[in-house]
């Protein structure tokens, strides 16, 4: 109980005006998912709200990935090892607005600010209990980061490398998902291919690579993120980019009992949508539950950092 309300305090700390630089970020509501349509549902999933977000703050945009840490707070990453934190306010039911926000930088166990360009790319985090797990592409790792007063630093006793692996460039660690049924982390890579032509995934359990998996590649997409559903089904969420046709985005759903099969994992599609949508580069997707006891999705773009990109803020409901 006390270990609980410990970390209840430490995370109230990211709303507070100590623990990072302040952050004002403009919201603009995205009030139509399909362009020039008014309909809500898309496959197995409805449209609630979304927000187009800005900030004049020089480092913020790259998000990559994003957790909910409690109730409506959440916890993002970067790909300038960036942690940007904040509330999300509804109207309605609706997204409306962000408050508290804050934006701070990720501390290497030494206690120095992660910069070096190979080693900031942040795209991925998990949290699980009190530790902040955080995938890396460019240098492949995996680090665990750990509240030290109102920074969080890296956890130098912990160290998942994925250079062996060999991984293309710019292409390694992007998803991580727990699994709170056999207490073990999944890490996907973005796009590195195994021999048959599938998606590399890999089982970590006790700071270990405990084996590698696959998951089915479909169409050319990539894979930029992943969350476990509370009956312990998998979504991942994918996106592939035409510069002739503009952005797509996809989440396949994966049954729990199909998880630790020797066979490539692969599910039905749960949404399949292209640049007629309100979608950019969507790379990071949390899951979280609403007031009625159904699940609610919530997916966020890296606009890495160009003028050209946005970063939206969408929520959906699942539709079991």
């Amino acid at each position: 109980m006390k270990r609980v309300l410990a970390f209840s305090l430490c995370l109230c700390m990211f709303c507070s005006p100590v623990f990072a630089d302040d952050l004002k970020i403009k919201v603009e509501p995205i009030p139509t998912f399909k362009i020039g349509s008014s309909e809500t549902r898309f496959g197995a999933l409805q449209f609630i709200g979304g927000l187009v977000l800005q900030s004049k703050h020089e480092e913020f945009g790259g998000i990559s990935g994003i957790r909910f840490v409690r109730d409506e707070n959440f916890i993002a990453v970067t790909d300038k090892a960036r942690v940007i934190t904040g509330t999300l306010k509804r109207k309605d039911g609706k997204l409306h607005a962000i408050k508290g926000e804050k934006i701070t930088r990720i501390k290497a166990s030494n206690g120095a600010t992660i910069t070096g360009a190979n080693d900031k790319d942040a795209e991925a985090i998990e949290v699980v209990g009190n530790q902040f797990f955080v995938g890396y592409e460019r240098n492949d790792r995996i680090l665990r980061l750990n509240l030290r007063g109102r920074k969080l630093v890296a956890d130098g006793a912990y160290l998942i490398d994925f250079t062996p692996y060999g991984f293309p460039n710019n292409k390694g660690p992007e998803a991580l998902a727990y699994d709170q049924n056999s207490k073990k982390l999944f890490a996907f890579a973005e796009y590195a291919l195994n021999e048959e032509g599938n998606q590399r995934g890999f089982i970590i359990s006790a700071g270990k690579v405990e084996r590698e998996f696959s998951v089915k590649h479909r169409d050319g997409f990539s894979l930029t993120d992943s969350h476990f559903l509370p009956n312990g089904d998998l979504l991942i969420l994918e996106r592939y980019y035409n510069p002739f046709a503009g952005a797509y985005m996809r989440i396949r759903r994966i049954l729990k009992e199909t998880l630790f099969s020797e066979k490539p994992l692969d599910g039905e599609i749960l949404i399949d949508v292209d640049g007629n949508y309100a979608i950019d580069n969507m790379e990071g997707l949390a899951v979280s539950k609403l007031e009625d006891g159904t699940t609610r999705l919530t997916l966020i773009s890296d606009d890495n950092f160009s003028r050209n990109q946005r970063t939206l803020l969408l929520e959906f409901k699942l539709l079991d």
